[in-house]
């Protein structure tokens, strides 16, 4: 005899009941039809009986279900403070939805959809039209930063506050950032009004340098109803020098080869000889990616 789980004994039962239900129809339907006398007690008796619901786990009668099941209820939990995960099993409605939240993000490992908390209110709206319904995640707080600090606020007033328009920011290259954003009338003037801007027709996005970040948050921020997503915490580590403006920008100086054979370095190209430059100003922890055939070698032989 297999072991079966107390879920699957329920849906066996389930199942049993249902089917004696439709049983005792049939069999008092041909009964009516050939005597004339309506259903014995014992069908009523049968029909009348609980049965119990799959979907929400809770006992009903025939006489008083709907055939309109309520909606299911969508499990969120709160993860890396400013983030919630959904716990969902797959549909293509519900996927839909979740693609439309720009702060989505789908983890691999635990095969769940997370977003940003700013989101919660817009992506309940979104589930709710494909039949569905988001929990509150319990004891939610979004940290928000100010001049002071940081203030943390409830997820319920969060979703009082009347969001716009919110994107979320990704870094493309060393240099340069890109905001996913839908179309905002003051989002694309504040875009506008930063000296790096970039728009991208393919992709419908805007870029900028690193050093424009600062700005354009602090100008979003002055703008109601408009929430931009940060990047990620170790991008800011690792680009702060870029972000904060205290990279130097002035050109790389030329560095005496004394050392290395004049043959050598009467050989290289200018390229080469700003390799060569930049790789010595930074002691050579510097990584050549030049492709193929455009004298890596050579350039780390003068180094």
């Amino acid at each position: 005899m297999p072991n079966y789980t107390e879920e699957q004994k329920k849906r066996m039962e389930a199942n049993r009941l249902r089917a004696l239900r439709i049983r005792s129809e049939k069999a008092a339907a041909v009964k009516t039809a050939t005597t004339g006398f309506g259903t014995t007690n014992h069908s009523k008796l049968q029909m009348n009986k609980p049965l119990y619901d799959t979907s929400n786990n809770k006992a009903f009668s025939p006489a008083t279900s709907s055939n309109k099941h309520p909606q299911s209820v969508l499990q969120c939990t709160v993860i890396e403070g400013n983030r919630f995960s959904v716990t969902c099993s797959y549909n293509v409605k519900l996927v839909s939805a979740f693609k439309s939240i720009p702060s989505r993000r789908y983890d691999s490992i635990t095969k769940k959809w997370n977003f940003s908390l700013s989101d919660h209110g817009p992506l309940g709206s979104k589930v709710k039209s494909v039949g569905f319904q988001l929990s509150n995640p319990e004891n939610a707080v979004i940290v928000k930063s100010t001049e002071g600090g940081s203030t943390s606020v409830g997820l319920n007033d969060v979703n009082q506050n009347t969001t716009k328009c919110s994107g979320k920011c990704y870094l493309i290259s060393s240099s340069r950032f890109e905001v996913e954003m839908p179309y905002h009338k003051e989002a694309v003037a504040v875009f506008k009004s930063l000296p790096t801007k970039l728009y991208d027709i393919n992709s419908r996005r805007w870029n900028f340098d690193l050093s424009d970040y600062n700005l354009l948050m602090s100008s979003l921020k002055k703008e109601e109803g408009l929430f931009l997503e940060p990047l990620p915490s170790t991008v800011l580590e690792v680009f702060k020098s870029k972000i904060s403006g205290g990279e130097s920008k002035c050109p790389i100086q030329n560095i005496d080869l004394i050392d290395v054979d004049p043959k050598i370095v009467s050989s290289l190209m200018p390229f080469q000889k700003d390799g060569v430059n930049f790789a010595i100003s930074k002691n050579g922890r510097v990584l050549l990616a030049d492709d193929m055939g455009l004298g890596k070698t050579v350039q780390s032989i003068c180094v």
